[in-house]
């Protein structure tokens, strides 16, 4: 008991430390820097603040991978319960790891641009921040993608402290969290004209973490 009550402890330290670099990041980037409709003046407010745009890239590769930690605990808890269930949550979180470290280049792509390194020279400053904007543009749809893994996952993570009866779980609470998180990036991707503030309405740590 004094083991389970350690692991625990160590998920749920590792869970609130790993959520605020990377909810920093996901939530700051786009409310700050990103000017809906105006390449211009995106481009111009991550050249003003680039340190800043690079310590939320940093937070933000620094939260998905700390979360590779929160799961593995998470599994090293409730395996006993159902392995399968379990291992399931294991599967479903992982899979969207590579997805999210991967869209981090679209920062980078972005900043790169921002710069104007030499070799960009060919491209004029209003091309490099157009396309600096379709980065960041691109970056928002890579975090809708793994949004429906990150509620999928709740569902075995849901279940299995039910079944231990380590807390109560609301099933319709539940439900609503995986439609919401599986719903809406269908809804973002399919149909993105009804998302007018896609950039600065980032509910990723609300909806499933």
């Amino acid at each position: 008991m004094n083991s389970t009550k350690k692991t625990a402890r160590l998920a749920g330290l590792l869970y609130v430390v790993v959520s605020i670099p990377g909810a920093f990041s996901l939530l700051y980037v786009p409310s700050h820097f990103v000017v809906s409709g105006d390449a211009t003046a995106t481009a111009n407010k991550i050249a003003a603040s680039e340190f800043v745009f690079r310590i939320c890239i940093v937070a933000e590769l620094t939260g998905f991978i700390g979360f590779i930690f929160v799961v593995r605990a998470l599994y090293l808890l409730l395996s006993g319960v159902n392995k399968t269930h379990a291992s399931l949550m294991l599967t479903l979180m992982l899979v969207s790891i590579p997805i999210s470290l991967l869209n981090v280049l679209n920062e980078i792509a972005a900043l790169t641009l921002v710069r104007g390194a030499d070799f960009l020279s060919v491209l004029d400053k209003p091309q490099r921040d157009a396309m600096a904007m379709l980065f960041l543009d691109l970056h928002h749809y890579g975090v809708v993608v793994p949004q429906i893994f990150w509620g999928l996952w709740l569902v075995p993570f849901g279940i299995l402290p039910r079944s231990a009866s380590l807390w109560s779980c609301c099933p319709a609470d539940l439900l609503g969290s995986l439609a919401r998180s599986v719903w809406d990036p269908c809804i973002q991707i399919g149909f993105p004209a009804t998302n007018s503030r896609r950039f600065t309405n980032h509910r990723v740590f609300r909806i499933c973490r």
